[in-house]
């Protein structure tokens, strides 16, 4: 039985993070073709992407009842994606060109995240009404994100060229998303 579980999640691991390179190299890629700037492709189809095998095995394991796993899966994954990544990045923080608005919007998102989890988890409970204002907040910064980017394409128009759909890409965007789904589905039930 215990072989039977190892097997299971060590299958479920392999499908979901092949299901997310699938749904993200497609995803952006048909962004690409669709005149959809690489920044906004980062922050929006590369940073769901990367984070839907979290995202699955917290929903799934919330609409089963064992919400502790979903809340643990998502401040898990968010310490690696703050502290791992802002430490890579600090070591070539020389290297990659940014600009001030962009770090003063971006630090200001990730600080009021912060904050807002640390209001839930200290006076009140991580439910509905957590959710809709995390789901808000990323929408006002995505929405920030969108406005700084057509500043920007309108100063250096002509460089996102719309393409054809790639009718093919579309149907392994469609494919890596249902592997995500069943993968965090056997993942959560392993």
């Amino acid at each position: 039985m215990v072989l039977i579980l190892i097997v299971g999640l060590v299958a479920s691991l392999i499908l979901v993070i092949k299901s997310a390179d699938l749904f993200v190299d497609n995803l952006v890629d048909l962004g690409s073709s669709l005149g959809i700037s690489e920044v906004i492709l980062g922050v929006t189809a590369s940073a769901i992407g990367t984070s839907l095998p979290e995202f699955g095995s917290a929903l799934i394991a919330s609409l089963s009842g064992s919400t502790d796993i979903g809340v643990g899966c998502v401040i898990g994954s968010n310490i690696w994606n703050i502290a791992g990544i802002l430490g890579i990045s600090s070591v070539v923080a020389g290297i990659i060109e940014t600009n001030a608005d962009g770090l003063k919007r971006d630090f200001s998102a990730t600080l009021l995240t912060g904050l807002i989890l640390l209001f839930f988890m200290f006076f009140g409970n991580i439910g509905k009404i957590a959710a809709l204002v995390m789901v808000l907040t990323y929408a006002v910064y995505l929405w920030r994100l969108i406005k700084a980017q057509k500043t920007y394409s309108d100063e250096n128009s002509g460089k996102n060229e719309r393409g054809p759909i790639d009718l093919k890409k579309l149907a392994l965007t469609v494919l890596g998303f249902g592997g995500l789904i069943i993968g965090c589905r056997i993942l959560v039930y392993t």
